[in-house]
């Protein structure tokens, strides 16, 4: 929920996403075999396009970068410890990993060698993180701190943890320039903007028709098209991600439910109820009254 407030703004923070990936326990198997899982599923499982495809390793992980040159012809973009480095926690004990990145070009046109930083860069889309735990930290750390080898202690096992975004994967395998658009959420938006217009057309909305059409162009991606700046365009805007907030927590608050959870002010139920007031306020604002109409009808 930290980056709730980026739901619907950015075109992939979510506040339940589903995760796909692999575990390693206790030296099951090591960096080799976790990138030929990875590697194998997407190239081959998927039949992504390797010329679409970017590695990153950290930048001390010598081991990882030889081993996608050696066993997958890749040279591995070396990154820094804010984007390959894992650790659960900044406290004593906590476990800390390098990781392996694989990103997806998301324009055809864009070669490879053209991309600086796949971490960095808009035009490319993270798919899967590989991180190689086997160490943990000596000592508490702050935030912000660089992490040498002396913050380190080695663990009596390594572990594999990887994790796919599957809205990501689906926006890549859907052709969609965003998790918004893949089909289990943009067939939650077209009802959301129906129950919307009807709104719109039975009572005194403050929204004229036209503008709770829904446009699928985010600010913060520098890749999508120019957004205008007429008062139209502007609530065009703010109303679509009204509906992607309404979209995103209603999701969530289904699955939540499902697992026993209900609204109260503490723990999962405060989280729950939290969703529910933002999706009930973003539907005020598009002019729905009830936002338990579906479920009375």
């Amino acid at each position: 929920m930290c980056d709730i407030d980026e739901v619907g703004k950015s075109p992939r923070h979510h506040t339940f996403f589903e995760m796909l990936g692999n575990f390693g326990l206790r030296s099951a198997y090591w960096k080799a075999d976790a990138i030929e899982y990875a590697w194998r599923f997407l190239t081959r499982e998927l039949q992504l396009p390797r010329e679409r495809l970017v590695v990153t390793v950290h930048h001390a992980d010598d081991e990882a970068a030889s081993i996608w040159h050696r066993h997958h012809d890749m040279t591995a973009y070396r990154c820094s410890d804010k984007d390959n480095l894992w650790k659960m926690a900044l406290a004593r004990g906590s476990p800390v990993g390098q990781c392996s990145e694989i990103y997806y070009i998301k324009d055809p046109t864009i070669a490879a060698s053209a991309i600086a930083n796949p971490a960095e860069d808009e035009r490319c889309v993270e798919l899967w993180n590989l991180v190689f735990i086997q160490h943990a930290l000596a000592r508490d750390i702050a935030p912000g701190h660089v992490v040498t080898p002396s913050d380190l202690l080695a663990l009596p096992h390594t572990t594999i943890d990887t994790g796919a975004g599957l809205e990501r994967v689906c926006s890549v395998l859907q052709g969609v320039t965003n998790n918004y658009d893949i089909d289990s959420l943009r067939v939650i938006i077209h009802e959301i903007q129906a129950v919307a217009a009807r709104h719109s057309s039975t009572s005194s909305s403050r929204h004229p028709h036209h503008l709770l059409e829904y446009s699928n162009r985010f600010e913060s991606d520098p890749t999508s098209a120019p957004i205008g700046n007429s008062p139209d365009e502007r609530r065009l805007q703010a109303n679509s991600r009204r509906m992607r907030v309404i979209a995103d927590h209603a999701r969530c608050a289904v699955v939540l439910l499902s697992d026993g959870v209900r609204p109260s002010n503490q723990g999962r139920g405060y989280l729950l109820r939290r969703l529910i007031r933002r999706a009930s306020v973003a539907g005020f604002y598009l002019g729905i009254q009830r936002m338990s109409e579906r479920a009375s009808e």
